[in-house]
């Protein structure tokens, strides 16, 4: 292997190194035996967000839920009274539409399915 390596122009750090197993977490997702699935350390960060009390508190949560976006269906349904918020010249005014979407979207990410590569 080290002369594979060596031959590609590649160098490794053995400490840094894991070797035979069976998931790694990457980018905030958990990808091993042919599958992709969210991090759940990460998901914690979007299931504990307060809800937004501005438009930049509100890019920051949709930026973050989006990044799992493949793995909720109709994602852009379920976001669309949140994006709305966001259009300028609307004005910044959470209201019980945007907290639905809100909470369903939360809820939504917490129970995520796995997601096979290729789909």
């Amino acid at each position: 292997m080290a002369k594979c390596l060596r031959y590609a122009g590649l160098t490794i750090n053995i400490q840094k190194s894991k070797f035979c197993i069976k998931e790694v977490k990457y980018l905030g997702y958990i990808v091993g035996n042919g599958t992709l699935s969210v991090d759940p350390d990460k998901i914690s960060a979007v299931s504990n967000y307060p809800p937004p009390t501005s438009v930049k508190q509100l890019r920051r949560f949709l930026g973050m839920a989006g990044w799992y976006r493949r793995f909720v269906d109709n994602f852009a349904a379920i976001t669309s009274p949140l994006t709305i918020l966001l259009k300028k010249g609307k004005g910044f005014k959470w209201n019980e539409e945007a907290q639905r979407a809100f909470d369903n979207l939360k809820e939504k990410l917490l129970t995520v399915d796995v997601d096979y590569y290729g789909n």
